[in-house]
């Protein structure tokens, strides 16, 4: 965290340092301008250069011979030159003064020739019109001249303005780079000190427990130095005292009637009772203790000592010391026998100490261990320890208790709509409403999330369920209101009520969670009582256990494909096709059959994770294949679930894997289930068309299932229908069938989609199909599906499998 604040600092020196040199060099461009104006001397030259030109040209007047002439155009030719150098004139300046310098050297060159030939002095026009060319030549020059230090000026203020904005931004930048730099170490600091308040609480209850331990062992010391003491003169009875004087904890010395002899300082401070009121009184009438659970008063130790049976030492543990002042104290106390030498009891020697702040932090952090944060409610972990204890009083004492199991109705409503800010204050109000009807005995709990769990104990069936109901009409009947909005929420429960039959805490939260859901599937806002041989809580809870027997087999791997083919009937058919099935292998390393395990993965959402699996191995068999035979024809159909149809991720998914293993996408061909199709229809025809236009093939899986399956057909651009089984498995002795085959294949015929029968078992069935022009035949009677990659089986076959998983 130091090194990330250093960085944040440096960062904002640096940002501040560029936005600085930036500056700077500005104004050192700007400074370069200026000083390259001021070093060239083109146009101050020039202005010379003509003056030198007018004054040669009054010398032409008086005596105007060649030799003067020849300087003259000398000058006017060093003159052009500095022109030509002239690289801070703009372009179209530069022009109009090289014609000008031209034009006055034509003339010059004229003057000469006449000359020359006439032998004769320039006429006055000549030399008048020679030094107006002159003076035109150094106005224009001031004129530039002028212009360039009104530009250069302007430029000058507006770098200047600029620098100026920049510094105010560095400037506004580095202050937000201070206020972020002080938050963090504001959060840091308050971080670390919540961390040394933890450190110091820890330290705190080690300390308590290490005091305790030191009290312990005190008070085995104490016991044999007052053993001791008991056999000493008075002197060394009064160095005695010094002892105990000095002790930490609280003592008090009796005699053998329990009549008070001493009291150490430490004893004074905690009853409140001074050496001189006490001595003499007898150590019950001021020490009074009750029984800190149940209330019930105590005798005071040394007179369970003294007057016992056992003779031994004792240790009270923790009781309750009711002071004069009216205020109680938490103590832990021992008492020892003082005997003489002969072993008799003369005395004894209480030992105690105030533990009220261990005990009211212990009290806390074991509230803190058993309740909800949130809802104040206990915990699932308390809840299943009460739970436990009910199965087992049911067992000894032969009780009936009940167990109910609340799952909310369209909580994930509130959470999406208002936020979870709002959801927890409805699971704070909702646990106030579902005390209500409960009795003081009763357990409620928050199990997690939505859940909640209640232990009505000594409850049979029937109370058990009116109680229920009572929960489901208090929750329906709550309104809940935020932000000026309101909602109402249901709950579904399952009620299960148990007595001293064998059934195990496992299996009870597990029927009463299967309960919970059946009342969700039929509607929701329900409850459902269990009963021995309960079908439906049979089945869900067969499922529950197989889901944890899927979740294993997907980290280890323990799933497979068997392939099938798909045959073509006409001649012309040369593709080879098959469909992959997923299978699961158990520890036996038997074949487990689908209709085992794929209706617990569909249920419980384990169906997008089984997809992916197969598809990446399926693509891994392929990739395998093609290096053995490049030029492969395969085509595989791998089965698609209405659960990865639906994720955004599958689809990026597919092409990763696709690319990753280098297959061609027409080797691949997806089949859709009908029901998955029509609950998704616009995310399943958004995939088909992005798949289909890289190459991919579909099929629409267990067509004619539904009423709605023609109307359906135009908006999902398949391959091929896969014809329910259901109806071709009869259709060589139902007419029903038959026709119902043969429309459907009328229809694809009528849109150009291939048709495949499935649960073809016999040759009549193949016969009658081939007649009525089916395309392609899959099954039983066909091929039987054979081990194809993944976790080989014990038993390659798919006939031969485990009924149970390993």
């Amino acid at each position: 965290m130091l090194a990330f604040l250093v960085g944040i600092v440096v960062a904002s020196l640096g940002l501040m340092m560029v936005f600085w040199r930036y500056e700077v060099l500005q104004v050192e461009f700007l400074d370069l301008n200026f000083d390259s104006v001021h070093s060239t001397r083109t146009l101050l030259k020039t202005a010379i250069l003509m003056t030198e030109v007018d004054t040669e040209l009054r010398q032409l007047e008086g005596d105007f011979s060649g030799e003067t002439l020849n300087e003259s155009r000398a000058i006017v030719d060093m003159a052009v030159a500095y022109e030509a150098s002239g690289q801070y004139y703009q372009p179209q300046q530069q022009e109009e003064v090289r014609e000008r310098l031209q034009g006055l050297q034509a003339d010059m060159a004229g003057v000469q020739r006449a000359y020359e030939q006439e032998g004769a002095r320039p006429s006055p026009e000549q030399m008048e019109a020679l030094r107006g060319d002159v003076r035109r030549i150094s106005h224009q020059l001031e004129n530039m001249e002028r212009n360039r230090w009104g530009m250069l000026s302007a430029m000058n203020q507006e770098l200047r303005d600029r620098m100026e904005h920049n510094a105010s931004l560095a400037v506004a930048a580095a202050v937000l780079l201070l206020l972020i730099l002080a938050s963090l170490v504001w959060s840091v600091t308050n971080q670390m000190r919540m961390e040394r308040l933890l450190v110091r609480e820890k330290k705190t209850l080690e300390r308590e427990v290490e005091q305790r331990r030191n009290t312990e062992e005190a008070l085995r010391e104490s016991n044999e130095r007052f053993r001791e003491l008991a056999d000493l003169s008075f002197d060394q009875k009064e160095r005695a005292q010094v002892t105990l004087a000095s002790i930490v904890d609280a003592v008090i010395t009796t005699d053998g009637d329990g009549i008070v002899d001493y009291l150490n300082p430490a004893a004074e401070s905690v009853i409140g009772w001074q050496h001189g009121g006490a001595a003499g009184r007898h150590v019950g009438s001021i020490m009074q203790t009750t029984d800190e659970r149940t209330g019930r008063m105590l005798p005071d130790p040394v007179t369970e000592l003294l007057h016992g049976n056992s003779g031994e030492d004792i240790s009270t543990g923790v009781r309750l010391l009711h002071l004069d002042s009216g205020d109680t104290i938490v103590i832990e106390s021992s008492a020892a026998a003082i005997r003489n030498q002969a072993g008799r009891a003369v005395g004894a020697v209480l030992v105690f100490r105030d533990v009220s702040e261990a005990r009211k932090l212990e009290h806390e952090l074991t509230h803190q261990a058993t309740h909800d944060s949130l809802t104040d409610l206990v915990n699932r972990r308390e809840f299943e320890r009460r739970l436990q204890l009910a199965l087992e009083s049911a067992r000894t004492n032969q009780a009936t208790h009940t167990l109910l199991y609340l799952d909310l109705d369209q909580f994930k409503v509130v959470n999406d709509t208002f936020g979870h800010v709002a959801g927890d204050e409805l699971l704070r109000q909702l646990s106030k409403v579902l005390q209500r009807p409960l009795r003081a005995r009763d357990t409620l709990a928050r199990l997690g999330g939505d859940e909640f769990g209640v232990l009505l104990e000594g409850c049979d069936s029937e109370p058990g369920q009116r109680i229920a109901e009572r929960l489901r009409e208090s929750v329906a009947g709550f309104d809940f209101h935020w932000d000026g909005r309101h909602l109402g929420v249901g709950v579904s429960i399952g009620v299960v009520s148990f007595d001293g039959r064998t059934m195990s805490l496992a299996d009870l939260l597990a029927y009463a969670d299967a309960g919970c859901y059946i009342a969700k599937d039929r509607g929701r806002n329900a409850v459902h009582v269990y009963h021995p041989g309960d079908a439906d809580i049979a089945r869900r809870h067969g499922e529950m256990q197989w889901l944890l027997h899927i979740q294993q087999a997907l980290q280890e791997e323990r799933l497979c494909l068997f392939a099938q083919n798909i045959v073509g009937l006409k001649p012309d058919t040369r593709d080879h096709s098959i469909e992959l099935l997923v299978r699961m292998v158990d520890r036996r390393g038997q074949v487990v059959p689908p209709e085992h395990f794929i209706p617990a993965a569909e249920r419980y959402d384990l169906m997008p994770a089984m997809d992916r699996w197969v598809f990446r191995t399926a693509l891994s068999r392929l990739a395998e294949l093609r290096e053995q035979d490049p030029d492969i024809a395969l085509t595989c159909c791998i089965n698609v679930s209405g659960g990865s149809l639906g994720d955004e991720s599958f689809r990026g998914f597919v092409q990763q894997e696709i690319e990753a293993f280098g297959v061609p996408w027409w080797m691949i061909c997806f089949e859709i289930t009908e029901t998955a199709a029509i609950e998704n229809l616009g995310e399943v025809t958004r995939f088909i068309r992005e798949q289909r236009e890289r190459g991919c093939r579909f099929a629409l899986d267990d067509f004619g299932s539904g009423m709605s399956s023609f109307a359906y057909l135009k908006q999902l651009p398949v391959d091929f229908l896969k014809i329910d089984g259901s109806l071709v498995r009869d259709m060589a002795t139902e007419s029903v069938d038959h026709a119902m085959v043969e429309a459907i294949i009328s229809i694809a015929r009528a849109t150009g989609i291939r048709t495949i029968a499935e649960f073809v078992e016999d040759d009549a069935t193949r016969a009658c199909l081939q007649r009525i022009g089916v395309d392609y035949v899959q099954g039983f009677g066909v091929h039987e599906p054979e081990y194809w990659a993944g976790r080989e089986p014990v038993v390659p076959r798919f006939a031969i499998g485990g009924g149970e998983p390993g």
